[in-house]
């Protein structure tokens, strides 16, 4: 039960972004342990954000998303998503959302 996260990963260039669109998406991994999807979905480092704001209790994400730096050379941004799995409770998904440094996460005391 434990291998159940998943990591996609959203490519946009000039052309597709022109049309807003992606030009490239699909998955990292599938089924894989927290260990190794954080590993891969962390490679691109950058800015993080979660599918939902505030990140709460109330309001637990049920995927983050880190945005990578533009590579200008190439013309593409990349994104990758950590997908939690679906027996991961609130509390737990609060806390890889403050472990990530994610945007909009609601501190401890605070409300």
């Amino acid at each position: 039960m434990t291998h159940t996260w998943n990591v996609t990963y959203e490519i946009v260039t000039d052309a597709s972004a022109a049309e807003g669109d992606a030009a490239e998406r699909g998955f990292v991994a599938e089924g894989v342990s927290f260990r190794e999807a954080w590993s891969l979905w962390s490679q691109i480092g950058g800015h993080v954000e979660a599918d939902t704001c505030p990140v709460s209790l109330r309001w637990p994400p049920r995927w983050l998303t880190t945005y990578g730096d533009a590579n200008y050379r190439e013309g593409t941004t990349e994104s990758r998503g950590l997908h939690f799995p679906d027996h991961i409770t609130a509390s737990s998904r609060l806390r890889v959302a403050r472990l990530a440094r994610c945007y909009g996460v609601e501190r401890k005391g605070r409300r």
